[in-house]
């Protein structure tokens, strides 16, 4: 079959992402083609159209595919984002298109596309026991632990409910952990390479030293770290991980955690009536998080059991400062979820903005005064950052676009040289007839002119005669 130059280009991005619906960018609009086209069709409610006669497709604008994109991750999906990646004016022939991210249900850190629940991928690994690495790519938190039986890796996703999983296709257990977790990617044995596991624990994981970790852990970490660098498309994701064992923390079985509905009623599986929608009055998505994450591993240890009591106590006491606190929590945005987009290059100016609003906000919690132990070390800890609230302050405007490609995010004054440039647009055909003007008066040719073209920009045309 002939082909076009577009759809050749197409093909050949396709192969590389077979199990992911390509929505590839074309115009103001994110195209699927074929089998892809099909399946977001009918997944969608678009319009299910033809190109060539040969290939069915659908599309969706470019300025509004994130509600599309939430709709298909929510099925289990895959997404794979093709953009141009340069201006379709200034190219030679063929626009180039690169895939720059690829969405998984397990590796979201788009605000739209987040919920204020953890966002957990799993990764499972059996050698001599379980190993289980999970990781919230969204709020940078990555956990690891080893478990002896199934049952055990049951009671772990029951605690975590994560939203994707990864695992060997040989698990053995595969079915039984598909009815308890809606996406689940069985991996080539690339994925769980023990040379390759540590090569990425080595270079992605900051504090790698400091934790011993067993070869099914090992395995675990590495597949999750291979599988969201390769979904991000970055190469030096920078994250700590924290090992946990289960002789920490009160042991909750899967039994315990289904009977008490601790965090999913027996009825229909939501969080209606279940203890955290009982417990969770939190003012913010990091505390909402905070306070699930006691749930999930409830302490053993006595005295650190007295010290979170006493904080409890001090803030019962103390209605005033309790309520106080609250209202300042309240203007605190998820700074869990901005610092790491910022992390992956993925912030947007609104991010920086939230960023600033939030620093000053824990400045006014700074000034609070406490007595238990817990709290008042909270307090002393917290780092005000006047530097980076100062420079935002200085160079951003308070209400920005939400992409940084729109323009108009820089206050003014804030660069000479911007302000320059700024200048020289808005006011570039003044800058142009003073330049004509100028050149017409030094080489005394009255018919002078100031031309342009897409191939060479401006030019200064002059009559033959006066070439000279």
């Amino acid at each position: 079959m002939s082909i076009t130059p577009m759809m050749r280009q197409y093909y050949k991005i396709k192969e590389h992402y077979k199990d992911c619906l390509l929505f590839f960018r074309v115009g103001d609009f994110y195209e699927l083609f074929n089998e892809d086209a099909k399946i977001a069709a009918k997944e969608l409610g678009i319009v299910l159209t033809t190109r060539d006669k040969k290939h069915p497709m659908a599309g969706v604008p470019h300025h509004a595919a994130l509600p599309y994109i939430k709709r298909l991750i929510e099925k289990g999906y895959k997404v794979a984002i093709c953009e141009q990646v340069e201006d379709p004016s200034k190219a030679k022939g063929l626009v180039k298109r690169e895939v720059i991210r690829v969405i998984t249900p397990g590796t979201l850190i788009e605000e739209e596309l987040l919920t204020k629940e953890n966002n957990y991928l799993i990764s499972i690994y059996k050698g001599f026991k379980y190993g289980i690495a999970l990781i919230d790519i969204s709020t940078g938190e990555f956990l690891v632990t080893s478990v002896k039986n199934f049952d055990d890796v049951v009671a772990e996703i029951l605690k975590f409910s994560p939203v994707e999983c990864i695992l060997p296709k040989n698990f053995e257990n595969i079915e039984e952990i598909k009815k308890i977790i809606k996406v689940v990617h069985p991996l080539v044995e690339d994925y769980f390479n023990l040379n390759e596991a540590k090569y990425y624990v080595s270079e992605y994981i900051t504090n790698h030293k400091d934790i011993k970790l067993d070869n099914e852990e090992l395995l675990a970490v590495g597949a999750v770290l291979k599988y969201v660098s390769e979904s991000l498309l970055i190469k030096n994701l920078k994250l700590r991980l924290q090992k946990y064992e289960s002789k920490d923390y009160m042991i909750l079985d899967s039994t315990t955690l289904k009977n008490l509905e601790i965090f999913k009623n027996l009825i229909d599986g939501s969080k209606r009536g279940s203890l955290i929608e009982i417990l969770d009055k939190t003012q913010t998505s990091m505390g909402s998080r905070l306070l699930k994450r006691w749930l999930q591993r409830p302490l053993l240890n006595v005295d650190e059991i007295e010290n979170r009591l006493e904080s409890v106590e001090e803030l019962y006491q103390k209605s005033f400062i309790r309520q106080n606190l609250r209202e300042i929590l309240k203007e605190i945005y998820d700074l869990d979820r901005i610092v790491s987009r910022i992390e992956y290059n993925k912030a947007s100016p609104k991010d920086l903005v939230a960023l600033k609003e939030s620093l000053k906000n824990v400045k006014e919690i700074k000034n609070f005064q406490f007595v238990s132990k817990k709290l008042s070390s909270i307090v002393e800890n917290l780092k005000l950052l006047n530097e980076i609230v100062e420079l935002i302050d200085n160079a951003i405007v308070d209400e920005p676009p939400i992409n940084i490609t729109d323009g108009g995010i820089i206050k003014e004054n804030y660069s000479e040289e911007l302000d320059n440039l700024r200048e020289a647009k808005n006011n570039y055909l003044n800058k142009l007839y003073e330049i004509e003007n100028r050149e017409r008066q030094r080489t005394g040719i009255e018919k002078l002119k100031i031309g342009y073209n897409t191939v060479i920009g401006y030019y200064i045309e002059v009559p033959k005669q006066k070439l000279n």
